[in-house]
């Protein structure tokens, strides 16, 4: 996690949790060097971990948590949408907030038209056993002309590292990975950028992933999560409790969903293009 997610989680009521779960790191190496962080750390967690204590949180907080549900088809259409039908039946619901991650089941199900704004990009992902010690717990990046690599220790000597390129193929290991022992095998993600248009309609709304997703090169994917949860929480309560002014809470909310996503996209496609990626200049942003 990246600095400032410890506040929106210590919100929540998580602090302990944070203290006991997450491991700190004071920056991230690039070209043999440590780049700090100015303000804060960044955390090291377990996303199944902190998976369940985002639901116990809510679950707390009053919230009703069906597990083991999976959406199937949504109740309506994106113009009048009453909730969503699971494999157990239909739950029935004034709003429904996507937050399906890439799997994006509302935008789908729905015929959304995506906006995108790079060409087919993927990520690999694995985990190694990893001998070499560090002074600290901080991850490294590495970059070469078609993507980057980026590797963070796991703790017991364990490493996970993510790839990213314009290449399908599965990557070879750079040399700092070379002849160890694999403890997961690798698996490909497709993370091409997008967004899905709109994000919102009288009923519904996405949040997260489902409604815009870059590669993993932000580096703020759970910050992102979070505050985009938050947003589409409020947009609901907005409409709520405030009728007459729904149509103009869910137009600012997908503005806001547009441009925060636009602005990432912005920096990212800049940072590619001075790191010589020959794919960067092919990003079309509108």
């Amino acid at each position: 996690m990246t600095p400032g997610c410890e506040v929106i989680l210590e919100r929540m009521g998580l602090d302990v949790w944070l203290r006991e779960n997450a491991r700190p790191y004071p920056g991230v190496w690039r070209g043999g060097s440590l780049d700090r962080f100015t303000s804060s750390h960044g955390f090291h967690v377990e996303r199944s971990l902190l998976d369940q204590a985002l639901v116990q949180a809510i679950a707390s907080a009053g919230v009703k948590v069906f597990d083991n549900e999976v959406a199937k088809a949504p109740a309506g259409t994106r113009h009048g949408l009453k909730g969503v039908v699971t494999g157990s039946g239909q739950y029935e619901a004034t709003w429904t907030i996507d937050a399906t991650g890439r799997r994006a089941f509302l935008s789908k199900a729905l015929k959304l038209r995506p906006q995108f704004w790079s060409e087919p990009l993927v990520a690999w992902r694995g985990e190694m056993e990893h001998q070499e010690n560090r002074h600290d717990e901080s991850p490294e990046f590495l970059s070469d002309e078609d993507g980057w690599w980026w590797l963070v220790p796991q703790g017991g000597n364990r490493i996970a590292w993510t790839r990213l390129s314009s290449t399908p193929c599965k990557p070879a290991l750079p040399p700092t990975l070379a002849g160890i022992r694999e403890l997961q095998p690798a698996k490909a993600t497709n993370v091409r950028w997008r967004i899905s248009r709109p994000t919102v309609g009288m009923g519904w709304i996405l949040a997260g992933d489902a409604a815009a997703s870059l590669d993993p090169g932000t580096g703020q994917g759970i910050y992102f999560a979070l505050r985009g949860g938050i947003a589409a929480a409020h947009a609901v309560i907005d409409c709520v409790l405030n009728r007459a002014h729904g149509e103009a809470s869910l137009a600012a909310y997908d503005q806001w969903q547009h441009a925060t996503a636009r602005n990432a996209a912005l920096q990212l496609s800049a940072l590619y293009r001075g790191m010589g990626l020959h794919w960067a200049a092919r990003i079309r942003i509108p």
